[in-house]
């Protein structure tokens, strides 16, 4: 049964925290792309729709045929463990509302984001967006965060997958099988809290370097490179 509306991030949060004051100053930098959803088979919220991203090439795979997924876009929602955060929240200065309440970009589901997106959901953040064009290979499988039922399949599907039975909290994971230029040139809704870029290549660093700086929005770039070309 599709149900009918928007899947966000609450409109009301409390006041931020410094690491997200530059992002929780612009007004609803945390909204997700409008998505109507429905129940998979094991109870978790899948996409029923596409964002207007234009898909081709890589960015167009085959996926899991038994999944209620589109072939470019899919949204997961994670069930909450009770007690499963109650351990960092003694940590000074950390505030669990306000992470839970925090949308976190990752451009990029290789071995960088791999290794971030996992912590991201056992700690309780609010919501996850992943942006990858490429697909599973083989190669893969030493060093990124996918399996052999994986290959084949878009990377930033096959993450967000793998991502829900990481979770301790209802965090909202939607996986965009596109490049960040692509999602920026089509006009996909990329306001968040903090971006973090974990691509190999300059061409996608500078394309989210420029468009998160015009919106006042922070990157974490997980690589750079000396000469400036990968």
């Amino acid at each position: 049964t599709v149900i009918p509306g928007q899947v966000s991030a609450s409109p009301c949060h409390p006041a931020p925290t410094e690491l997200f004051r530059v992002a929780w100053s612009r007004e609803d930098t945390h909204r997700l792309p409008q998505f109507s959803v429905a129940m998979d088979t094991s109870g978790s919220s899948v996409l029923t729709t596409t964002p207007t991203c234009a898909c081709t090439g890589k960015e167009s795979n085959k996926l899991n045929p038994t999944s209620s997924v589109s072939q470019t876009s899919i949204q997961l929602i994670g069930k909450p463990v009770e007690g499963a955060l109650e351990r960092h929240q003694g940590i000074p200065g950390f505030d669990q509302e306000r992470y839970s309440q925090a949308h976190v970009i990752c451009i990029g589901a290789g071995g960088l984001i791999g290794g971030i997106a996992p912590s991201l959901a056992r700690k309780g953040i609010g919501a996850i967006t992943i942006l990858d064009h490429d697909e599973v290979e083989v190669t893969n499988l030493n060093r990124q965060r996918f399996y052999p039922k994986d290959i084949g399949e878009n990377k930033a599907i096959a993450l967000a997958r793998n991502l829900l039975p990481e979770c301790n909290y209802a965090t909202q994971i939607t996986g965009l099988a596109c490049s960040v230029e692509r999602a920026i040139g089509t006009g996909i809704d990329l306001r968040c809290d903090v971006a973090v870029c974990g691509v190999d290549n300059n061409a996608a660093r500078m394309a989210t370097a420029r468009h998160f700086r015009s919106k006042g929005i922070p990157v974490i770039f997980m690589a750079v490179s000396v000469q400036a070309d990968h």
